[in-house]
């Protein structure tokens, strides 16, 4: 009986949303492949190799993973696109050395201001127990002890003197830190012949990048070095993967 009350609820709730959107139902319709190149301060992210932060802290990757969910792209007319069951797991991997593309279908044509979508799962599905697709559980994503997705799933170790110091796991989750991210498209044109846009995703601001953001890692290993579901650094990683990401080049 819960399950059919949170399937109710997602399917209002996904009506509602879409109703209240203006959308452009008569423009000609292409497939965008938007394509996510995983990055660490301009080099391509690869698992187990060092890389180093801005305050000096070498770090190693074993894993990481993220939810990108909710596309939308908005025109300058002010009428907005948004991808049906919108849930894509990028995962850093060995054999994709960090590009993982998403194919978007039966967008119209056009000259688009704005791309918008939201690291990690919505309230409504992060709530709605285990799921399919990119939301199964055998996706390594899903807390098992407790109802919800992980967001973002990043683990490995920070490094000092050659030697591996201590491990970092960042396992965000809890519902605010679902984060969206705007990017200003400045009226780019989406036709058959430019429907591949690059996006970067920049690791290092994971750790901190700008101003205030800085996360130390440091033995012993405490709030600095690890979170999960939350604790006393999730809000901050949260807003500092908000600000991985970056449009890089138009093309076919």
């Amino acid at each position: 009986m819960r399950h059919h009350i949170q399937l109710f609820t997602l399917i209002c709730f996904s009506l509602i949303t879409t109703s209240c959107i203006k959308q452009d139902t008569s423009a000609p319709k292409t497939t965008l492949n938007l394509r996510f190149t995983n990055e660490f301060a301009g080099q391509p992210l690869q698992l187990n190799k060092t890389y180093t932060t801005l305050l000096n802290d070498e770090v190693e990757f074993t894993t990481f993973n993220y939810y990108i969910s909710n596309i939308q792209l908005k025109k300058a007319d002010g009428s907005v696109w948004v991808q049906p069951e919108s849930y894509h797991l990028l995962k850093v991997t060995d054999a994709n050395a960090g590009v993982v593309p998403i194919s978007l279908t039966d967008v119209p044509q056009g000259q688009y201001a704005e791309l918008i979508f939201s690291v990690g799962v919505d309230a409504v599905r992060n709530s709605s127990g285990a799921q399919e697709g990119a939301l199964d559980p055998i996706n390594g994503m899903f807390w098992t002890w407790k109802t919800g997705y992980m967001f973002l799933r990043s683990e490995g170790f920070y490094i000092q003197n050659e030697q591996k110091q201590g491990a970092f796991v960042y396992h965000t989750g809890d519902n605010t830190a679902y984060q969206t991210v705007t990017l200003a498209l400045n009226n780019v044109t989406l036709n058959t012949t430019n429907s591949e846009w690059k996006l970067k995703a920049d690791a290092q601001q994971l750790f901190g990048g700008f101003t205030g953001a800085a996360i130390d890692l440091a033995m012993p290993a405490g709030g600095n070095s690890v979170t999960i579901k939350g604790g006393a650094k999730g809000a901050l990683i949260a807003n500092n993967y908000k600000q991985m990401f970056s449009l890089g080049d138009f093309q076919k």
